[in-house]
Parts: C-alpha cells; sequence; structure tokens
C-alpha cells in the first residue's frame, strides 16, 4: 500500500501483506522524513483510540513502552535478513553491508583522540536511512502485536502506536494489556531489544487506576500514572485531554529570553518576528489535537494579547485587535485553528487509504471549527484559506 507517512506511525490490517500489519505506511515507498505533522498524526490517532471507547463506557489500558537505546541496539544481521525477506536488491543491502561492516568510533576528549574500536550494531541516530531501517527491524513486531488482544476500530487494529523507537500499546483490559507486553518482551529477547520497566508506564484512562491490574514487564511490576507523556504532549487520565499547560511556559521562557537579550530599546517588529519565529512553535506543538472549549480559547488569546502589550508596552486597557492587524498577526485562536484545519486538509488529500479513514471519522470535530470561518470543506487551497481567515479577522477588526 502507497503512503507518505513515517515508518510504525500506526497499526492496520494490510490486505496482502502477511508480515505487514502497518496500515499508515508501506516502508519501501516512503519519501518523507519524520516531522511534527507525523507526531501529530500518530497523536491524533491514540487521542481518537481513547475517546472511541471511553465514550462508550469502556475503560482503556496503556502502556507507554521504553526502549532503551533502540537504534544503538540493531543487530546488523537480523537488520539485513529482514531487508532481504522484504524482498530489497542484493546490491542495496550488499552496500549497506559494507558500511556498517566498516564503522569505527573514536572518543574526542579535551583535544585527545582515543583509540578507534569498531561500531558492531546499531543503526545511526540522525541518518536519513535510519528510521525507515528501524521500522522494518521493528515491523514483524507490529505484525505479532495484531493478535486479538489490543484495540479494534472495526477491522483496523489501534492496539499499537509507534513513532520510531516510542511504543504505545493500548487494550480495554488488563489481561490483554499483559499479553501485548509480553509480546514485546519476546520479540526483545530475540532481536535484543531491552525495555526499561523503571522508565516504562501505565496509565487508565476512562476510569479509575485498578488497584488488582499488575502489568508485569521484564519480571518487574510497572508504574501506574494520572499523567502520561507521549511524543512531548502529556495526557490526563481523569480527562482523556493533552495538558498544554508545559507549552505556555515554554512560551513564556522562549519570550523572555527574547525580550533580556533584545534589550529596553528594541526594534518591536523585529521581536514580533522572533516571537513568531520560536515562541508560537512551542506553544502551539500538538495544537491540532486539543479540541480546546471557548474558556481555553479565550486564555490562549489573552496570552497572546498580553504578549503583544509586552512588546509595545501600551493597548494595556485597550483590545489589541488593531495592533495585531498592523503587524499582520492574527489572534492565537485563529493561529490553532489553522493549524488544525491545514492538518486535516492534508490527511484528506493522504494517498494512503487509513489516513483518509481516520479523517472522515473526524470530520465532525474540524467541521465545527470550518463553520467559524465561513468554509464548506476543505477543497479550498492553503493560499485561500489563510486568505479567508485574515478576511475573516480584518472583518472583526471593523477596518
Amino acid at each position: 500500500m502507497p503512503g507518505k507517512f513515517p515508518p510504525t506511525v500506526e497499526v492496520g490490517r494490510h490486505p496482502t501483506n502477511s508480515w505487514q500489519h502497518v496500515a499508515i505506511v508501506n516502508i519501501p515507498s516512503c519519501k518523507y522524513q519524520l516531522n511534527p505533522l507525523y507526531i501529530s498524526l500518530t497523536i491524533r490517532n491514540f487521542i481518537f483510540g481513547l475517546h472511541y471507547f471511553t465514550a462508550q463506557g469502556s475503560q482503556v489500558y496503556c502502556v507507554s513502552l521504553d526502549a532503551s537505546k533502540a537504534f544503538d541496539r540493531v543487530l546488523h544481521s537480523g537488520l539485513f535478513m529482514k531487508l532481504a525477506n522484504r524482498g530489497i536488491s542484493l546490491s542495496f543491502i550488499k552496500l549497506l553491508k559494507y558500511w556498517y561492516s566498516h564503522l569505527q568510533c573514536a572518543v574526542l576528549w579535551k583535544g585527545v583522540l582515543g583509540n578507534i574500536f569498531n561500531i558492531a550494531r546499531g543503526v545511526r541516530q540522525g541518518g536519513v536511512l535510519s528510521p525507515f531501517l528501524f521500522a522494518i527491524y521493528m515491523a514483524e513486531l507490529i505484525g505479532q502485536l495484531s493478535s486479538g488482544y489490543g484495540l479494534y476500530v472495526g477491522n483496523l487494529f489501534m492496539g499499537c502506536i509507534m513513532y520510531a523507537d516510542d511504543i504505545m500499546l493500548l487494550s480495554c483490559s488488563c489481561y490483554g494489556l499483559q499479553k501485548l507486553v509480553d509480546i514485546c518482551e519476546h520479540y526483545g529477547e530475540k532481536w535484543d531489544i531491552i525495555f526499561n520497566p523503571k522508565k516504562t508506564q501505565c496509565v487508565s484512562f476512562g476510569g479509575k487506576t485498578p488497584d488488582k491490574c499488575g502489568i508485569l514487564l521484564n519480571g518487574s511490576k510497572l508504574e501506574w500514572v494520572a499523567k502520561l507523556t507521549y511524543l512531548g504532549c502529556h495526557f490526563v487520565s481523569s480527562s482523556c485531554k493533552v495538558d498544554f499547560s508545559t507549552n505556555i511556559r515554554k512560551f513564556y521562557g522562549s519570550f523572555n529570553n527574547i525580550l533580556s537579550v533584545l534589550g529596553k530599546n528594541r526594534h518591536e517588529i523585529s521581536c514580533v518576528h522572533l516571537v513568531k519565529s520560536y515562541c508560537v512553535p512551542s506553544l502551539a506543538y500538538g495544537c491540532e489535537i486539543w479540541n480546546l472549549s471557548c474558556v481555553e480559547y479565550l486564555h490562549m488569546n489573552v496570552l497572546w494579547n498580553n504578549t503583544f502589550r509586552k512588546i509595545f508596552n501600551c493597548c494595556w486597557r485597550e483590545s489589541t485587535k488593531q495592533l495585531l492587524f498592523y503587524c499582520e498577526v492574527v489572534p492565537m485562536s485563529y493561529i490553532i485553528d489553522q493549524h488544525t484545519i491545514l492538518f486535516y486538509k492534508r490527511l484528506q488529500t493522504s494517498e494512503n487509504k487509513v489516513v483518509r479513514v481516520l479523517a472522515r471519522i473526524n470530520r465532525d470535530s474540524v467541521g465545527a471549527i470550518l463553520s467559524k470561518y465561513g468554509f464548506h470543506s476543505l477543497q479550498n487551497s492553503v493560499f485561500d484559506i489563510k486568505e479567508m481567515m485574515w478576511a475573516e479577522f480584518t472583518r472583526n477588526v471593523g477596518l
């Protein structure tokens, strides 16, 4: 199945390839590097799985597995065998084997170079091929996990969500969750992937934490937590929502650093540009899956308005709409909605069928956002969407 999404993002049924239960991606056809869009997609699928079951009164149990130095522990012989089983060109495998058999390293400490030693395992972190090679190395595990114990939405298996070496297991029962953990443990023993029980956490969504449910990994009992961190987002077990207070703290930290560097005699427009470039990405990270309430939208706008009041040292008792307009900046609620609209637009135009299905399932949530700006569908171009949102803001300003 052709796709442009990164390896091991999501798990599902594949109609033809018995090894491949990865419905989001066909690894050889991947053309894109891992980026925030794919992170948002992964988190979106995780949130959808939670809401789908908790809305029907079911409880969802999750385990966030920590694979210790997973990229560095890839067995070269196992990787080459898996590549051959995938039908990868023998010439390409020989080229990889030559590269990896000649890897050497040395430690540089205070200008002194230590002895050179060979590297016998692992794929290089930061390398262009490394995410794809690691995905192939882990593909068999994904197939084994779709064994009937995890979450299913229709025929779509959603019991395992992966982004690189970050693995999330989901099940509606503690028994099923333990079975998924056991499969990962056995796979790790065979292919030298070590899962660290001290950094692995369990969380329960849609109900209380089970007192008598002890999930074991490598003989150690896993810890149950009230808040789970996955791909930089914090999920609260009681509400199944994302806690973005960390994003706000990062935003204020970056903003205060900019003000301290520029000083009191700063150029305001340059400061605005720096805030848009360095602060907004920290604040809007993962905003495509926030599902904000009216009060939360208001708080975000207040934060954004106070930022401009601080930069220009004015409008402390007045509206900042005209100030934002002349700086060619929209309110933070518009920025968050724009991220969400463009995110779903890219999902709908994906070549991957499963991604499009998930986008259609979530069309009601994005439809409510579209109606605020007079959109009827996501068929408009990116330029038109931005222009229509700017026009809507201009009308609200009254200019």
